[in-house]
């Protein structure tokens, strides 16, 4: 198969000033189909501007990981095939666990909560890959991994006449639905406090941040998103997690190896060995991107900042406080938040109704800088 030229550092800075949603799947369609021509074995390729950045070949970077967190704060549940739904893949952070006043419950105040499993069932097998799967009916079965113990939610069949209670998640009040006592009753004796399960009110729209996003005619819909920290998906890659193992051995043989679990990402990428199409922390200076198809568009948001959750032990819900405090001396990358460590980035999508694979090809559309307190995209917001 004949091999083709790398694309220019010319046409690269175009793409970075692509204005319409249009233009820009126009562009990774272009990108797209070089890689049906362009040769697997090709060792060449061009770096970006910043010393820990590099621009890929289509087909260099593909999807490894997929992960849903039907429940905020509870354990996550890796599959092969996701759907994309307008709040992000669906049932993922569907629910929320909230205290007796309506504040919200994480790992952050219950490190627990990572012994919570979620299972989702429905009422036809054939339904898990189905759009519409929870309107078509079924459960989520939450099983505490000590004890073994667990309850049985069944999707609702309608939210006509269910009351909202609105809760409070970080700067937004994001609204849901109370799904009953006996999910609180245990909930509350897992936990050992008070505690209530509430569902995302399909209703009501919470809205992503201004800055942080393109106009709203880049996107076919509305954007919004469900109980997520403020963005539909967080991406985050293999050779920046390996980077940060490296980083922590470095400074004390103590340190824990970290799962990507650790850090909670929805969507995780990864590059051949030895290409240099993906060097650590690289996906910090991706601005666009298309995952499995030139159409299927995913706008990078943010640098992802980090609290005391990557500390916490995934399979133990036991707390390690001194892995944040390493984190926070080399992750610190983002000029707007020099403050906080950083992991990650924070996507939406251009538009809802599509699977994403695992081993779906990843393009790198368009570059950026990313800074937490000005954003990208819209500065002026």
């Amino acid at each position: 198969m004949a091999s083709t030229s790398n694309p220019s550092t010319t046409t690269l800075l175009a793409l970075t000033v692509l204005a319409t949603s249009a233009a820009i799947t126009a562009a990774a369609v272009l990108l797209f189909q070089r890689q049906a021509s362009s040769s697997s074995s090709s060792s060449t390729r061009e770096t970006a501007t910043t010393s820990n950045k590099s621009n890929n070949l289509p087909g260099d970077i593909r999807v490894v990981d997929l992960v849903v967190y039907p429940v905020k704060s509870c354990a996550g549940i890796r599959v092969k095939t996701a759907w994309v739904n307008e709040f992000g893949f669906a049932f993922d952070r569907l629910w929320i666990v909230v205290d007796r006043d309506g504040n919200m419950l994480t790992l952050r105040e219950f490190p627990k909560m990572a012994l919570i499993k979620p299972t989702l069932a429905f009422t036809d097998p054939s339904n898990e890959t189905d759009p519409d799967a929870y309107s078509r009916g079924g459960t989520l079965t939450l099983s505490h991994v000590p004890t073994s113990s667990s309850v049985t939610i069944p999707f609702r069949k309608s939210f006509e006449g269910a009351k909202s209670v609105p809760i409070q998640v970080f700067n937004c009040l994001v609204d849901g639905v109370d799904e009953g006592d006996e999910a609180a009753k245990w909930l509350s004796k897992v936990l050992g406090a008070p505690a209530r399960l509430l569902v995302k009110d399909p209703r009501t729209r919470r809205s992503l941040p201004a800055k942080h996003t393109p106009a709203p005619e880049a996107y076919s819909f509305n954007p919004q998103t469900s109980f997520t920290d403020g963005f539909p998906f967080l991406l985050t890659s293999t050779t920046s997690l390996d980077d940060v193992n490296a980083r922590l051995k470095e400074l004390s043989p103590s340190y824990p190896t970290l799962d990507v679990l650790n850090f909670r990402p929805n969507i995780v990428v990864a590059a051949p060995p030895g290409s240099r199409a993906l060097a650590p922390y690289a996906e910090e200076s991706f601005k666009t991107l298309a995952i499995g198809s030139a159409r299927n568009i995913f706008y990078v948001a943010s640098r992802c900042t980090r609290c005391q959750i990557p500390g916490i032990d995934v399979a133990s819900g036991t707390p390690n406080a001194e892995v944040p405090k390493a984190l926070h001396k080399f992750l610190r990358s983002d000029p707007g938040y020099g403050s906080q460590a950083c992991f990650g980035m924070n996507l939406s999508h251009a538009a809802a109704g599509y699977f994403v694979r695992v081993g779906d090809p990843v393009v790198v559309v368009a570059f950026g800088v990313h800074n937490l307190k000005v954003g990208m995209w819209r500065p002026e917001m």
